[in-house]
């Protein structure tokens, strides 16, 4: 008797949770549908763009006009382009490999660190930037941020909706504001 009476226990149970599981999932998705009908229109272009493509040249045309058709020609087009890239833009300096990062100054914010840092940008070159990581465990994607001077982008200036990299670390991003210091002592951001 008493067995019988713990199996309809456990059977009353298992149903209850499954009707529960059940509804639950169902809310769930009618939230789910709800949002992306308030979203969905950001996925596709503007009617008025809607499978206009531009008269824009194929990548995998070569520059006499010849066509990718495999593999092989891809990686040929692929230097091509490179090439025509590094002839009008100058080649890409050298990695610098003796990086000096310089921690100057600690703060604690919120739910996160801030670090001022200091290093060379270019191979002449010092730029201060701030570093911000969350006070989290575990492993957290890394963004760095560019603005014409980092304090903005950290949230330190009176720029609304521009402090990217604040956002991004309340959000559990480590991020790195960089700009440029002379930039940020002169005030002269549109250089």
């Amino acid at each position: 008797m008493k067995q019988s009476y713990i199996l309809i226990l456990i059977s009353l149970g298992l149903f209850l949770t499954n009707c529960v599981g059940t509804k639950s999932k169902g809310l769930m998705e009618a939230e789910k549908n709800a949002i992306w009908g308030q979203i969905a229109t950001y996925f596709e272009p503007p009617s008025e763009y809607k499978n206009v493509y531009g008269d824009y040249r194929s990548p995998l045309l070569f520059y006499n006009g010849d066509s990718v058709k495999t593999k092989k020609d891809w990686q040929k087009r692929r230097a091509e382009i490179r090439s025509r890239w590094m002839d009008l833009m100058g080649e890409w300096p050298a990695i610098m490999t003796e990086q000096h990062f310089e921690i100057i100054d600690t703060v604690y914010r919120e739910d996160f660190t801030q670090h001022t840092v200091r290093f060379y940008w270019t191979p002449n070159q010092q730029t201060e930037g701030y570093l911000l990581i969350p006070n989290t465990e575990g492993k957290k994607p890394a963004v760095i941020t560019v603005f014409y001077e980092p304090e903005t982008a950290i949230g330190l200036s009176d720029k609304p909706n521009r402090d990217f990299a604040y956002q991004l670390t309340k959000r559990g991003f480590v991020t790195l504001s960089l700009g440029t210091t002379q930039t940020t002592k002169d005030k002269t951001y549109s250089i």
